[in-house]
């Protein structure tokens, strides 16, 4: 929930772990947690950055906020940790709307499907770096 993210963000920000919200005047549209390890599942790699809890509000789904969202993270990780090679997130197997929004930042799928936290989920993945 909105709510339990922006508490996250409030309690456990620090070196580790930013939150992000999107606003839209005094709005707040949507937010997104990124961690480095070992704040990050324990499948992270140690040169990446986990994209956690990206989440619209329903009244401003559709709209394009969630690749804004996106692209302000991807670009909030390589400024915040310059030294890491990767972004990473997972992703439950059946939210084809998130699956589409990753695949359309050039993130690739790992594989298999993996049992995560809450059911089944895929681990995507893209480089930050142009090398």
């Amino acid at each position: 929930s909105f709510g339990s993210s922006l508490d996250v963000i409030a309690l456990e920000q620090g070196e580790t772990l930013r939150g992000y919200c999107l606003l839209n005047a005094d709005d707040i549209v949507g937010l997104v947690i990124l961690k480095r390890p070992p704040s990050s599942p324990e499948w992270t790699p140690h040169d990446a950055i986990s994209l956690h809890g990206l989440k619209i509000d329903r009244r401003w789904q559709g709209r394009g906020f969630g690749k804004q969202a996106f692209a302000l993270a991807a670009r909030q990780a390589v400024t915040r940790w310059p030294d890491a090679r990767q972004l990473v997130l997972s992703v439950d197997a059946d939210n084809s709307a998130a699956l589409a929004v990753s695949r359309g930042f050039g993130m690739t799928d790992s594989g298999p499907i993996h049992d995560g936290r809450i059911g089944k989920e895929h681990r995507l993945f893209v480089s930050l770096r142009a090398d």
